[in-house]
Order: structure tokens, then C-alpha cells, then sequence
């Protein structure tokens, strides 16, 4: 049985237009689904502390997390109550498949393969676009500055 948690902070780490997607592996059911970077929280960490730990178990990198981050409920998570949900931009390392540290996550999941995502593809599975979505819509929207930014650098709209 899957451990209950309350909240998933995951991760848009994001450079020239593109973002970086994990393959989980939920081995209960066979399926491999592409998602965020991201976990639970251990004790006493902040959501800040919990992304950039996450960001570096699972991707390698170390990161800078940018003022913006989206709160919401899941509507169907097996383990988690809500996501918080931040944007990062890669400060050191190069972006590299990491593992599912926790114990009792291991029996459930693994991480199985990495890539970068282009912002302008949208042609995800249902489980990537409920947790991508919200924050897409945020920074493709006409109220985040497109120009001097790494984070949009050759992206094409």
C-alpha cells in the first residue's frame, strides 16, 4: 500500500525554452508516465528546501528557484493531497537521471528516464498535463516578460 502524504513539491526546472521530465516507473501497475521532478517533504524542511533537495536527488542539478509557485488539490493522487509547484532554473550540473531515495517510495516507483521538454510541445500524457497545465498557461501568459530571460531563451511560440 502506498504511504498517504499531503503535499508533492515539484519542480519546472526550466533553461531555452524547454523543461526537464522524469519517466516514473509505478511498478504496481506497469506503467511508465512521464511527470515533474519532484516528492514529499521530510521533517522540518520548508517547500523551498524540499524542491531544491528534489531537484538534485532526481535530476542532478542544483538549481534557484524563481519567486512564482502554484498551489492546487489533486483531484485523484493515490499519495498526495495537493502539489506545490515551483519554477527553477539550473545553477550548476548538467541534468542527469537520479533515483527515488526514500525507502518506502522504492517498492512503488522508479525513475526510469529523463529528457528536456519543449514548452511549445504540448502533446503529453493526461497524468503530465494535469501537473504541467496550470504553470504552462501561467508563463506562456502575456503577464511574465519574455525578452532577457533564460528560462524562454529560443523558445517559439
Amino acid at each position: 500500500m502506498l504511504p498517504k502524504r499531503d503535499t508533492r513539491v515539484q519542480l519546472f526546472i526550466m533553461e531555452n525554452g524547454r523543461y526537464v521530465m522524469l519517466e516514473h516507473h509505478i511498478k504496481q501497475k506497469g506503467l511508465f508516465v512521464w511527470g515533474l521532478p519532484g516528492g514529499g517533504i521530510e521533517n522540518g524542511e520548508t517547500h523551498e528546501q524540499t524542491a531544491i533537495r528534489e531537484a538534485f536527488e532526481e535530476t542532478g542539478l542544483r538549481i534557484r528557484l524563481m519567486p512564482k509557485k502554484l498551489a492546487r488539490d489533486f483531484v485523484d493522487s493515490p499519495v498526495y493531497r495537493r502539489a506545490v509547484t515551483f519554477v527553477a532554473v539550473p545553477e550548476e550540473g548538467t541534468a542527469v537521471l537520479g533515483e527515488e531515495p526514500e525507502e518506502e517510495m522504492k517498492q512503488h516507483y522508479a525513475l526510469t528516464g529523463i529528457r528536456w521538454q519543449d514548452l511549445s510541445d504540448r502533446d503529453l500524457s493526461p497524468l503530465a498535463i494535469e501537473n504541467t497545465e496550470p504553470v504552462l498557461d501561467w508563463l506562456l501568459s502575456d503577464s511574465v516578460p519574455k525578452k532577457h530571460n533564460r528560462i524562454f531563451a529560443n523558445y517559439r511560440a
